[in-house]
């Protein structure tokens, strides 16, 4: 059975994952690519994976001995649990996010509009900003997903300085979202 502080070395250790051969510029160029192209589409696939794929080697590292179909079982149970929990963890960061936005703008521009700002102003700014960012926030995963993809395409590329590249590519990956590979209504 391996011990944890083996396994932990072994992360920290890059030279003994066997990727000597592999440039990671091609994943970097791969995923900016597919996020510029169907990013809005995807972008659930590409939150979820990592929870799963984590899931999956857990469970087939650490599940207990005995025959092939309850290990399969079990890495399909964890892999799915990983998944759930990487939704979830999404979920809570964006209500954080839109909660501190909008509470420290309230914060910050309540004492423009008011001689004393009660304790509740910022608070229910923070609410209505837990409940509302999410939703704009997958609104606008056609303008975030090809940005955040033509910045990783113009680093693989060694060229993240090139304004160009990386306007061009936003520019399509939106026109393409928004056109070609958008959700119909």
């Amino acid at each position: 059975m391996p011990t944890f502080k083996r396994e932990l070395a072994w992360l920290q250790d890059p030279s003994g994952w066997g990727l000597e051969t592999m440039d990671a510029r091609w994943l970097v160029l791969a995923v900016g690519l597919v996020l510029v192209l169907f990013g809005s589409r995807t972008y659930k696939l590409l939150l979820v994976s990592p929870g799963l794929i984590a899931g999956v080697l857990l469970a087939m590292e650490y599940s207990p001995t005995g025959d092939q179909l309850t290990k399969t079982g079990i890495a399909i149970g964890a892999g799915l649990v990983g998944a759930l929990l990487m939704l979830l963890v999404e979920q809570i960061a964006l209500s954080s996010v839109g909660a501190a936005v909008t509470g420290g703008l309230a914060l910050g521009v309540a004492p423009l509009l008011m001689t004393k700002v009660e304790w509740y102003v910022p608070t229910i700014a923070a609410l209505v900003g837990a409940i509302i960012f999410p939703m704009v926030y997958r609104r606008s995963l056609r303008l975030i997903t090809p940005a955040v993809g033509s910045l990783a395409v113009a680093f693989a590329l060694q060229r993240p300085w090139d304004l160009w590249l990386v306007g061009g590519l936003f520019g399509i990956g939106v026109l393409l979202q928004h056109t070609l590979t958008g959700k119909k209504p």
